[in-house]
Formats: C-alpha cells, structure tokens, sequence
C-alpha cells in the first residue's frame, strides 16, 4: 500500500502481479505447477534475482522512472529501507503526538488527584504518615489546618527529610 499512497505507483507496477486468470478459469503457474503469489515479484526482486517467468514480458516501467529490475542487490536493499524508513516515518509521527497527548493527560489526571488529596487534608485534624509521605506532601502539609501530624519510619530517617 506503501507505494500506492507514497506517489510511487510506476514502482508498484514494476513488483505487481498482475491477475492472469481468465474468463476460462486458467491461472498464470510457476515452475513448480503452483499458482504465481501476488508477492511473487517482490520477493524475487529482493533476492536480486530477475522477473523470472516475467522476464520475456516488457516491464511496465516509465522513460523517468528507475527500472527496479536493473539495480543491484545491494541498491535494492538500500530502496527497500528507505521505503520502510518512509513508511514508519507517519507512525514515528502519530506516536510521538499520541506520546505528547498522554504526558499532558497524565499531568491533568496528577493534578485532579492533588486537589482531591489537598480538600481531603483541609478537613483532618491529625495526620499519620511516613517519612516519604511527608516529603511527597510537603506543600500540602504546610498549606493545611492540621494540628497534629505523626511521622513514622521503619528504616532510619535521614536528615533531608526532617
């Protein structure tokens, strides 16, 4: 689809197969006896190898367009990562936007969360909490009516949290 959408479409028809059957039933059929796959010039093309029972046929490339089957393994490699890189450069864009989308949800959601806990503190009187609790809500506790607050830690207090 990459080739239909990209404006590429003279390549595409240089890697399609084309539908041979007829209005008899006859099938167009490889060496084997087995039916031609519609990627059956893609993958031979990627390979390096010609157009194999194609080959006899005039290829539908254009005077300004590269002939595909004329490049080396190596050039063709080279075109089908630049397709791929193509290809992924809308998704690399839709992701990062999706990316951006979610960090500003996720900050939104943070900060609904903050005024829920801060309403919550306005109303106690005595707090319990850890040491790592206490720094976490340091702003809210210092901003709240509370008249107590206890502070408790399995392990050892150290001096930036007191």
């Amino acid at each position: 689809w990459y080739l239909e959408e990209s404006g590429e479409y003279d390549f595409l028809t240089q890697l399609q197969v084309m539908n041979h059957d007829d209005d008899d039933g006859f099938q167009m059929i490889g060496k084997k006896g087995e039916k031609i796959k519609p990627n059956y010039l893609w993958t031979r093309w990627l390979k390096g190898d010609d157009r194999g029972i194609y080959k006899n046929k005039p290829s539908s490339s254009s005077f300004n367009t590269l002939n595909l089957w004329e490049t080396n393994l190596e050039t063709r490699i080279k075109i089908k990562m630049k397709w791929e890189s193509d290809m992924m450069e809308d998704i690399r864009q839709e992701c990062a936007e999706t990316m951006i989308s979610l960090i500003q949800f996720k900050k939104k959601l943070s900060s609904l969360c903050q005024v829920d806990e801060y309403c919550i503190l306005q109303k106690a009187k005595i707090i319990g909490c850890t040491t790592t609790g206490a720094a976490k809500y340091k702003t809210m506790l210092e901003d709240s009516n509370i008249t107590v607050l206890i502070i408790e830690e399995a392990g050892e207090v150290i001096e930036t949290q007191s």
